[in-house]
């Protein structure tokens, strides 16, 4: 089994109570917008939002 600490980037969800039903179950929905958070953070570790887009070049 992995360790998480193996992992490149670790991305931590807090989950509000707005997010669960009236059974404490998450939506599945919700898991999505999870994963959608957890991919900018990916995406903002590797510096992609700091290139330009036409060259790949760093904006500084």
């Amino acid at each position: 089994m992995t360790k998480l600490t193996d992992y490149p980037v670790i991305y931590e969800q807090n989950v509000a109570w707005g997010d669960m039903d009236a059974f404490g179950h998450v939506n599945n929905v919700i898991y999505y917008r999870y994963i959608e958070s957890a991919r900018i953070c990916y995406l903002d570790s590797l510096n992609i939002f700091k290139l330009d887009i036409n060259t790949g070049q760093s904006k500084t």
